[in-house]
């Protein structure tokens, strides 16, 4: 029994994005505006990882050190030291 192709069916056909797709494409608003200033040139886009890095590593420590004093409160020497000191 032989079995005919799907002829009728829309062919469907994968295509990976480039660089000349993403110029065709309409970005509207915010993204285009970060896409024209932040990600059009490998230097600033470098820069930009880089500085979002250095935001996010002291927004992170500054966020878990305030949630380890507020776990630890009343245990750390900052808290007990008058009790120890001679003035």
């Amino acid at each position: 029994m032989r079995v005919e192709p799907m002829a009728n069916l829309p062919r469907i056909t994968c295509r990976l994005f480039c660089a000349r797709d993403l110029r065709k494409i309409k970005m509207a608003g915010i993204a285009s505006t970060v896409y024209n200033v932040i990600c059009r040139r490998s230097s600033t886009f470098a820069l930009a990882i880089i500085a979002g890095t250095f935001v996010f590593e002291r927004t992170f420590d500054t966020i878990s050190n305030q949630i380890f004093d507020s776990y630890n409160k009343g245990k750390q020497w900052k808290d007990i030291k008058h009790k120890y000191e001679k003035e």
